[in-house]
């Protein structure tokens, strides 16, 4: 409002409210407070001046200056103030429009006059009536300060002096907002706020390492750019700590500080240091990520906003986003960002804003860190450093390790998280302090009693170890151990049941499916007499049942186990994130083999929402999740849905594990199918490229995933005219299988079967399709690939003149894809095989039916320019001239 009309209604009200009788004044005033805090607080000081014998005008000045009349002649004459500067030569500047004003500065927005370049400068002057030697001595600091510190984060010093008597300096002017309310605007996530806040830290390190204290940190003074770099401006409180304290900077009353903002030490006239602009940066990220201040300090005098320092505490910030998603509805997605902030980033922030300085961190740098270790999924300096907690997140960073060179022991530490479960519950959710050091007891003899077991597997091979008789070797230390759980571990049935259900993972990733199904049904056994039938325990033994029996080829005991997983989960879902994702990814891949797409996809979507709403989602998991649901939606002839799915899992992958990782081979695939479906052949072959480049580095030697990426490029050299050094490279890719003795060469030579039919050498393109239809049949039989490899096989014979045997392979594969959802191409291929062999035949009615269907059917699939549509129109045409 402005001050006129501001000074207008305060004068009306203080007339209604002075003829009141005292208890309805005061009514009155306690309903305009929740309408306008502060001018209740001046309309209560004037009937308190009012109250007195010589009344507000005749006490004069004093009383005035607490009163709206007081603050309305202050900005009126501050205005006029202003006015008149407008146009004053600074130096080289001309002070165009003030931009603020604070307790003795103001700021301008100025030019430079003359000289042969423009510039546009925030000007910063002492303010007229504010030259107290104090704030001449502060100003000057400031201007010192400000002209060492050179940081892309910091707004830059770039002239100063004193003209008139009067000190000035210009700095880079930065057009911005509040970094509170550029996240609001942006709508950005929880990782995106942290992300936000990191340059911060660092201009704020970069600051302390010239021993420079801000002292006023907060929202209006980091600004973000229109590129979203925060910088940090308004340095006129900073401390510099090589300096001794002035008496000033001390005295009651003359501290400056933000009341809502300033660590306990300011308020209290305390020792100024490094951890007081970690205070102020914890206090500023408590507001990034929920949206409010973490404590009530508005209005308060010094003495009462120290009374309330000492008697304040913090509550977590995950929590004061959850009250917030109560009062304003708009609880799932403030529930999901309360999740992830709630363990590590709310103990990020509570210790940045701990009472005692020697408590936080010592200074911005560290709590930059302890960002970066979270966003990194790394383990946090404020987590007590427990060997549990160390072994989550070494297992989270290092899956595909964890799979392969330290299987047997990593596998068994990943899965003891589970193993104690209830240790943990017990831990987070005890009311008293003896509660929790008893469950951090228990978890820690626990630690123990497995790692004991696990290390005398290894002590069994050690003949300087072992007690008597021969050593064991590893393998018959492994088979002992087996034998050992059930009596060793029956005092503790929720522990049997874990490491029984991780052995039996072992033993399926050693191959020996039987063994670990036996396993794990112990351990299914053990866990439901330990915890009842409904525990997240006896979810992941049926889980990894149900993957066991789909993998076996029992679909329907595989389906009923994963289902059950599933209706335990659910109710759980806010806690067993993972294992929801798991267990609904595991169905959806029993549908899959069913060939219910529409189920697959949904149940994908919801697996994917489940580890998205994890507090630390891991990253990788999610990107194969989206890689999954896109080919769904492939198979489904979703195109740009399917497309949005990869992409999305490309860029996640790139982002956390790097541009080169092996683990975007498998999306760049899925991203090559969506780029021939498009009809965009030069993409495909690009992406192609590229995965053959990422995945030659990252397995150097003869790799699978090596050679069907080289035999993919070869066939698209081919394809492009670059025969001789296509079939080169398909040739490579051959010997390289072979070399692996792995049937899925099949892949390979379909391809080379097909480039070579393509420039008519029917007889080699025979010879390769049936190698790969005899290497198909050995390792996939009633898969796609292996209908579609006698679909294309019987068009070439066709070409041959075999027609007959044309037509029976050609009716063969037509019937299989027929039964097969989403194989629309494939079965495409099959029809026009058809075709082929009946004009042959000389039944050309027929064969004009089955090529006519296959076009149809492709024009629906793909666009109308895609070579594939613009062959099979050759195709029809050919047909039609024929008959």
């Amino acid at each position: 409002m402005h001050s006129t009309e501001r000074l207008t209604r305060a004068l009306r009200l203080f007339d209604e409210l002075s003829d009141l009788a005292s208890p309805e004044c005061e009514a009155r005033i306690d309903a305009l407070r929740s309408e306008d805090p502060a001018l209740a607080d001046e309309l209560a000081a004037m009937l308190a001046a009012d109250a007195t014998p010589e009344g507000p005008l005749e006490r004069g000045a004093d009383i005035l200056a607490a009163t709206m009349l007081g603050a309305a002649a202050r900005e009126l004459a501050a205005a006029a103030a202003t006015e008149g500067r407008v146009g004053q030569v600074l130096g080289t500047f001309v002070l165009r429009r003030q931009l603020g004003v604070g307790g003795m500065g103001e700021v301008w927005l100025a030019d430079r006059e003359g000289g042969d370049f423009q510039q546009q400068v925030a000007l910063k002057l002492l303010r007229r009536g504010a030259e107290s030697a104090d704030s001449l001595r502060r100003f000057g600091q400031e201007r010192r300060i400000l002209a060492e510190l050179s940081h892309p984060n910091i707004a830059r010093f770039i002239d100063g002096g004193i003209q008139d008597g009067q000190p000035w300096y210009a700095m880079t002017c930065v057009e911005g907002e509040p970094i509170t309310d550029y996240a609001r605007r942006q709508g950005l996530d929880v990782r995106r706020r942290v992300e936000l806040m990191l340059p911060v830290c660092e201009a704020v390190a970069f600051a302390q390492s010239r021993l420079v204290v801000h002292r006023d940190l907060k929202p209006s003074n980091i600004l973000v750019d229109s590129d979203g770099h925060p910088q940090l401006l308004d340095f006129g409180i900073a401390k510099l700590l090589d300096l001794p304290a002035d008496a000033s900077e001390t005295a009651t009353g003359l501290r400056a500080l933000s009341p809502a903002y300033a660590a306990p030490e300011q308020v209290l006239g305390e020792t100024i240091s490094t951890a007081t602009d970690v205070y102020a940066l914890g206090i500023v990220l408590f507001e990034l990520l929920t949206g409010r201040l973490p404590h009530d300090r508005r209005s308060a005098s010094l003495e009462t906003l120290a009374e309330s320092v000492r008697l304040e505490t913090t509550e977590r910030p995950s929590l004061a986003l959850r009250r917030q998603s109560d009062s304003t509805g708009s609880a799932m997605s403030i529930s999901r960002q309360a999740r992830e902030m709630s363990g590590e980033l709310d103990l990020i922030v509570l210790t940045a804003m701990r009472r005692e300085p020697e408590r936080r961190y010592a200074n911005a740098a560290a709590l930059g860190e302890d960002l970066q270790r979270w966003l990194d999924g790394r383990p946090i300096a404020a987590q007590a450093d427990t060997a549990g907690y160390r072994a989550r997140k070494f297992v989270t960073r290092h899956r595909l390790a964890v799979g392969s060179a330290s299987a047997v022991l990593l596998a068994l530490i990943a899965g003891f998280g589970v193993a104690l479960w209830q240790a943990n519950v017990a831990r987070n959710e005890a009311a008293r302090a003896e509660a929790q050091a008893e469950a951090a007891r228990e978890q820690t003899a626990r630690v123990k009693r497995v790692k004991d077991f696990l290390m005398s597997i290894f002590l069994s091979e050690d003949p300087m170890r072992r007690a008597s008789g021969t050593p064991l070797s590893l393998s018959e230390a492994y088979a002992n151990t087996l034998q050992r759980i059930d009596a060793e571990f029956a005092d503790d049935p929720a522990l049997q049941a874990d490491l029984l259900d991780d052995f039996g993972e072992i033993e399926a990733g050693r191959g020996d499916l039987p063994a670990a199904e036996r396993l794990i049904e112990r351990a299914l056994a053990v866990a439901e007499r330990a915890h009842g039938p409904d525990h997240p325990a006896v979810a992941e033994s049926l889980l990894n049942l149900g993957v066991l029996a789909s993998y076996r080829g029992h679909a329907v005991e595989g389906r009923a186990r994963l289902e059950r997983a599933v209706a335990i989960l659910e109710p759980l879902a806010d806690t067993e994130h993972e294992s929801l994702a798991a267990a609904l990814s595991g169905l959806s891949a029993v549908h899959h083999q069913e060939g219910r797409m529409d189920v697959v996809i949904d149940l994908s979507r919801r697996a994917l929402a489940a580890l998205e709403a994890a507090p630390k989602p891991d990253q990788r998991r999610l990107a194969v999740m989206r890689n999954n649901l896109a080919l769904a939606l492939f198979e489904e002839q979703r195109i740009e849905e399917s497309e949005s799915e990869v992409t999305q899992a490309i860029a996640l992958t790139e982002r956390v594990n790097g541009s080169d990782s092996a683990n975007l081979a498998p999306m760049l695939e899925m991203l090559e199918q969506i780029r021939h479906a498009q009809g965009d052949l030069r993409a495909e072959r690009e992406t192609a490229e590229r995965r053959l480049a990422i995945v030659r580095g990252a397995f150097p030697g003869d790799h699978e995933w090596v050679a069907r990426a080289m035999g993919e490029t070869g066939y698209f050299m081919a394809r492009d005219g670059d025969i001789e050094a296509g079939e080169t490279r398909i040739r490579e890719a051959i010997a390289m299988y072979e070399r692996l003795d792995d049937k899925r060469v099949f892949q390979v030579q379909r391809r080379f079967a097909i480039e070579l039919a393509g420039r008519g050498d029917l007889e080699a393109s025979r010879t390769q399709f049936d190698l790969a239809l005899q290497n198909c049949d050995a390792s996939r039989p009633k898969a796609v690939p292996c209908h579609t490899i006698r679909a294309n096989r019987a068009e070439v014979m066709a070409r041959l003149g075999e027609f007959e045997a044309a037509l029976r392979e050609a009716d063969l594969a037509v019937a299989a894809l027929r039964e097969i959802t989403g194989a629309h191409s494939e079965l495409n291929q099959a029809r026009e095989a058809r075709a082929a062999a009946l004009a042959g035949l000389g039944r050309e009615s027929e064969a004009l039916e089955e090529q006519s269907a296959a076009l149809n059917s492709y024009r629906k699939l793909l666009p109308a320019e895609h070579p594939t549509v613009q062959r099979s129109e050759a195709k029809l045409a050919r047909l039609q001239k024929k008959a």
